[in-house]
């Protein structure tokens, strides 16, 4: 038989993180001739909140901002970049003992890591002229995507006799990488066991 639920309690968390990247932005590795940055420096700050709402069920939100200064490739496509300012949120909803004491099921929807406001001023060779001068032309960039990746994720772990543990997720993803009306659907499952 189990117990009561106690009341309900609330947690709250909050970071503030600094990151310096070379030849990268937003952890992801650039080489080669499509290599735009050459140095960014990242401040941000996030948020948690987590409160047990009794019977089994706890909900959860995260926030995170964070403002980078990029300075672009030498020699690179990009002349220069304004300051980048990102966000990512979601929220969760959860129950343990779905079935038995020693296992869970969650439901989340959230906004990955996306820029809300950015540009950059790109240079790039246009024609020639007669006297085989090369002709440049610019144009600013907007980083800011007016729609947002999505993700709608379900989650079912388990803990099995012996040791076992089981976990399988789905995802929907709804305006992927920002582009509209794209999708995609991942489903994976793990067993793991210890001996």
């Amino acid at each position: 038989m189990r117990r009561p639920s106690s009341a309900a309690a609330l947690k709250c968390k909050a970071n503030v993180a600094y990151t310096d990247e070379q030849n990268a932005l937003f952890g992801g590795f650039e080489a080669g001739a499509l290599a735009l940055t050459g140095d960014a420096e990242t401040v941000s700050t996030g948020l948690g909140v987590r409160v047990n709402l009794g019977g089994d069920w706890a909900a959860s939100a995260s926030w995170s901002a964070g403002i980078s200064r990029v300075t672009p490739l030498a020699g690179g496509l990009f002349a220069n970049v304004s300051d980048l300012r990102t966000t990512a949120y979601g929220m969760a909803l959860a129950r343990r003992g779905l079935f038995g004491a020693n296992d869970a099921i969650g439901f989340g929807i959230s906004r990955p890591l996306h820029i809300v406001d950015g540009s950059a001023l790109f240079i790039a060779s246009t024609g020639v002229t007669k006297s085989r001068e090369i002709i440049y032309s610019t144009e600013t960039i907007d980083f800011a995507s007016a729609t947002p990746e999505t993700d709608f994720e379900f989650g079912y772990t388990a803990q099995l006799a012996g040791g076992v543990s089981f976990q399988a997720n789905a995802i929907y993803q709804l305006n992927l990488g920002g582009l509209s009306s794209s999708e995609a659907v991942a489903a994976f499952a793990t067993v793991k066991t210890v001996w």
